[in-house]
């Protein structure tokens, strides 16, 4: 079950109940659910841009679940509806703090998909209009913490950001330790972008070497959130920090069992089942590891269009005699 969210009132009361819903199925990765919603605000109100706005981010969080573009199509002609749709809303309405945030936010995601291609000096553009509109947001709304969350990553990744992209940022610094003030801020207080924000803080405590802050987000965010796979990649990359490598295999076999149950989700259950293997076999529990590794063979790499896949490859190699030392 999902827990309520956080405080912040950037987006209106009426849509509070609706939002707690989409959050919720957004963190499970229950991406289906959450297009259901995005498109009900979008025949609630074709005037509107949160409707195609949450697609939109729908869109970028599935793509952020399994690391590759699921719909390229979808996410570009999605992105302009949005744009759209918040300038007409602002020729009726004017501009203020909420169109500013849908902006930015749109804006945001739109830089994150190029990102993802490692496409960084597309992503440029609207990213940096991304965070014009949302510290403007902020200007024009002090309370308005959702905006904290993309300030307070861009503040945090500012350093990766300049290294990649100097010729274009040289003058930009960074001030990791306010960024993550801004996103405990947005933790703390923002209805709609708190749980990304602590998930956020979650991996920057374990980049950070904050264990024990790490641990206590995860602990919390599992409560509220049992079926995410977000969480769960949190926990390995915490679990393996903290030298915990058998029980990050165990985590890593959780994710693959998530991922072949997804739409979309094969090419990733294999790619997780194979570090849990990977694991298994550093931790001289190659037994489990072989066992592990011959029932994928039985299974899903038996099937054509896996078979020669490099996830299955590298998973045969650890099956064969000598593949996998030591371990009982």
């Amino acid at each position: 079950m999902c827990a309520m969210l956080a405080r912040g009132e950037v987006f209106p009361s009426t849509m509070e109940q609706a939002f707690d819903r989409f959050v919720c199925r957004i963190i499970n990765c229950e991406f289906d659910s959450a297009f259901q919603i995005a498109d009900s605000f979008s025949s609630a109100d074709t005037t509107d841009p949160v409707g195609p706005l949450l697609r939109l981010l729908v869109c970028g969080m599935r793509d952020l679940d399994f690391d590759r573009t699921i719909d390229s199509a979808g996410f570009l002609n999605t992105y302009r509806t949005t744009v759209k749709r918040i300038a007409g809303y602002e020729e009726t309405h004017g501009r203020s703090s909420y169109t500013m945030t849908l902006a930015g936010f749109a804006n945001a995601t739109h830089a994150a998909y190029y990102l993802r291609q490692k496409k960084y000096v597309a992503a440029v553009g609207t990213g940096l209009d991304a965070m014009k509109l949302l510290h403007e947001a902020k200007a024009a709304d002090s309370a308005n913490y959702d905006v904290d969350l993309f300030l307070g990553l861009y503040e945090y990744g500012k350093a990766e950001l300049r290294r990649r992209l100097w010729m274009v940022l040289f003058w930009y610094g960074g001030d990791k330790h306010q960024g993550i003030e801004r996103l405990r801020q947005c933790a703390g207080r923002a209805r709609f972008a708190g749980p990304a924000a602590r998930l956020s803080l979650a991996d920057i405590y374990i980049n950070e070497n904050r264990l024990d802050s790490a641990r206590a987000v995860i602990d919390e965010l599992r409560r509220e959130y049992p079926a995410s796979r977000f969480i769960l990649w949190s926990r390995a990359k915490y679990l393996l920090a903290a030298g915990q490598r058998r029980a990050a295999a165990g985590v890593y076999g959780e994710l693959s069992d998530s991922y072949a149950a997804a739409a979309y989700g094969t090419y990733n259950s294999l790619a997780t089942r194979r570090r849990q293997i990977e694991l298994l076999c550093e931790e001289r529990a190659g037994a489990e590891a072989r066992r592990i590794a011959k029932k994928t063979l039985a299974g899903t790499c038996r099937e054509p269009a896996w078979r020669h896949s490099a996830p299955c490859g590298e998973i045969r190699k650890l099956a064969e005699k000598g593949g996998c030392d030591g371990g009982r």
